[in-house]
């Protein structure tokens, strides 16, 4: 009866870290909890039939494999990624299930016993091989990306050391209860499901715990930026709100004129509105995201006026899970920075780049351009533009996108080069 309880035990555990793992290595959940609760019952019933029917291990890790894919169907990856995480995640129980026979070798026991349903060294090495699994799923995370919180290093190895000091509690105190002959002794049943379900829930503190010291930083930073405004920017806000509320008014005026049929018209005032001439664009940048397309396609038409190189290398997914305004914000200043950088420095060859890749969980964008000396104070470039304000905007807006995001900004002057790079997380 022992036996039995901590295998379902030991079932509902792995369901668990499974999702664990898939949280961390797959980019989109889907169906909410009700689906995995579904999934976790299915999985659950077909570990028992299987377990009970099947003894060929060939056979039994082929249906392991594909049980674990079953639960990937609560992620919206592609089927090649969710099968390859598959694979991955077998790996690590193998890798599990070596690290447990190593261990267990100083104490003298036989692969028979371990092989044992019945035996104490095989319920303990279940428990053993989950720890050992949430140690992986944990660190993958990390080499995923997937972490949305700063990642605490100086955290992470005294962490480690708890799932450390369980497993060898367990291994001494299953190596003393079998030298007592008390392999059915229910303190061991208790012992096993408490370190066990210990370990999920410290490092599920964890994370959580790192989550709120990030948006802790986040907050302090920007009380800190309100602290320190400048005087004045009080009249600046009246003039931005100002200015949001004519840009209402236009959007209102355009898209009258579009439903109205009045094309030419609506091209008319939108030239009113933008200073200079903006020109035609010969060429739409296909980035896989149609919210940026023509954006990035008008900003490489302005840089090549100017006579600077445009170079563009984007992987967008189509439904990305940032808001084609907020698109439009950060890639506009973003490339307005760039653009104005290269106009104002003096060097024979101007170019710019723009690198845009999505990865599972976060999107990462990097700019560069041509440019004079540009100072860099507390992590961000210092202005040096006649039109301050208006720059400054642009720059809290990026910041603005990027804290929205729970992202990170840096900036850099190197070699006669000014580079911006970001990520934003995304779910």
């Amino acid at each position: 009866m022992i036996y039995t309880v901590i295998n379902i035990a030991t079932v509902i555990c792995e369901i668990i870290i499974i999702f664990m793992f898939f949280d961390s290595v797959l980019s989109e959940p889907k169906g909410g909890p009700l689906l995995r609760v579904v999934i976790g019952l299915a999985f659950s019933v077909l570990t028992f039939l299987y377990n009970s029917f099947i003894s060929n291990h060939v056979a039994s890790f082929v249906i392991m494999i594909l049980l674990t894919f079953m639960c990937s169907a609560a992620y919206k990856d592609s089927v090649l990624k969710k099968f390859l995480m598959s694979l991955m995640y077998m790996i690590f129980i193998a890798m599990a299930n070596f690290i447990y026979i190593l261990v267990l070798m100083p104490f003298g026991v036989s692969i028979d016993e371990l092989m044992n349903d019945k035996s104490v060294y095989n319920n303990a090495g279940l428990v053993i091989v989950m720890t050992v699994l949430i140690i992986f799923v944990k660190t993958a995370g990390l080499f995923f990306g997937k972490t949305k919180a700063k990642v605490y290093l100086n955290y992470w190895i005294p962490l480690l050391t708890i799932p450390i000091v369980n497993i060898i509690f367990i291994l001494h105190y299953t190596n003393y209860l079998h030298g007592l002959n008390a392999e059915g002794s229910y303190s061991l049943f208790i012992l096993l499901i408490t370190l066990l379900y210990s370990t999920i829930l410290v490092f599920y503190l964890f994370d959580k715990l790192t989550s709120l010291l990030d948006e802790r930083r986040i907050l302090s930073e920007q009380v800190g930026a309100q602290k320190n405004r400048p005087a004045g920017a009080g009249a600046e806000d009246e003039e931005f709100l100002s200015l949001r509320h004519d840009i209402k008014n236009h959007l209102f005026v355009v898209r009258s004129l579009i439903r109205g049929g009045k094309y030419d018209d609506a091209d008319a005032y939108i030239s009113e509105l933008v200073p200079g001439n903006r020109g035609e664009i010969d060429d739409i940048i296909d980035t896989g995201n149609p919210a940026t397309d023509i954006l990035i396609s008008g900003k490489k038409a302005a840089a090549e006026r100017l006579g600077a190189e445009f170079s563009v290398k984007t992987a967008i997914p189509e439904n990305l899970r940032i808001s084609a305004a907020d698109m439009v914000i950060l890639l506009g200043n973003l490339l307005d920075n760039a653009i104005e950088g290269c106009e104002r420095a003096n060097a024979e060859h101007k170019r710019i780049s723009l690198d845009i890749r999505y990865r599972p969980g976060y999107l990462l964008c990097v700019t560069g351009n041509t440019s004079g000396y540009v100072k860099i104070e507390n992590g961000s470039m210092k202005s040096s533009k006649t039109d301050g304000g208006t720059h400054g905007i642009g720059q809290k807006n990026i910041k603005r996108i990027v804290d929205k995001y729970n992202g990170e900004i840096t900036q850099k002057y190197e070699n006669g080069r000014f580079v911006v790079k970001l990520v934003l997380f995304v779910e």
